[in-house]
């Protein structure tokens, strides 16, 4: 199996959760293997630059 047929699944998470400051927010998983985390407060300006990219690469591929 390539690494293409897993899919990516957004959940909300909260990071350092027994800690005294947890951080809420998301993660992006490929299976069961967490691969980022987005705090709530961040995923907006994550979003924008993503599409961003999106857009430039559509340009660029035209």
């Amino acid at each position: 199996m390539s690494q293409i047929d897993f899919q990516l699944r957004v959940r909300p998470y909260v990071w350092d959760r027994t800690s005294d400051h947890p951080i809420p927010g998301v993660v992006i998983t490929r299976g069961k293997q967490i691969k980022s985390f987005i705090p709530y407060e961040k995923i907006t300006t994550v979003a924008d630059k993503m599409i961003d990219l999106l857009e430039t690469h559509e340009r660029n591929s035209a």
